[in-house]
């Protein structure tokens, strides 16, 4: 297989709640779901705008980083890129590769998780496989970050036998 050119997280939930169904549904989610459907909005300065009609109370910093997110897992992931997602309970990291586009859904994950990703999962492999940068970027806080910097790593550990 042909090393994808991009790499992303994917958290599973904002407490790891969904790592129990990430693999059972071949999907990701995130929530924002007062957003609503994210199909439309392009521009990070449409994402801003409806994030903060959406969560009007929420602190500028707030508004730029979860507006990002979204955005990112909108329009930034491509099919074909890999997915990871972090199964706290296990300490094992989920590695797959996206597949198809952006769905606005609220049957798969329920109603605080409308935006979905489907996922062909590759592999599992515990966290401390991957070398102390990789897994010191994966602890990141943010919901939906790239990993590009260690994709080398993680087509390696994706695609090794065993």
């Amino acid at each position: 297989m042909a090393q994808p050119t991009d790499f992303w997280m994917v958290r599973a939930g904002d407490n790891n709640e969904l790592a129990d169904l990430v693999e059972e549904k071949n999907a990701v989610a995130v929530g924002g779901a007062k957003m609503g459907d994210l199909s439309a909005l392009q521009t990070r300065g449409q994402f801003r705008v409806r994030y903060k009609e959406a969560y009007p109370d929420q602190p500028g910093s707030v508004v730029a980083i979860k507006s990002g997110e979204l955005l990112r897992f909108a329009h930034r992931i491509r099919e074909g890129a890999y997915i990871l997602t972090y199964l706290e309970a296990t300490d094992e990291v989920l590695i797959g590769l996206a597949e198809g586009p952006y769905e606005y859904r609220t049957d798969l994950f329920g109603e605080n998780y409308p935006h979905v990703r489907h996922v062909r999962w590759l592999k599992r492999v515990p966290l401390d496989t991957f070398g102390p940068k990789a897994r010191d970027a994966m602890t990141s806080d943010l919901t939906v970050f790239g990993l590009d910097d260690y994709g080398a790593e993680i087509h390696r550990l994706a695609t090794a036998e065993g």
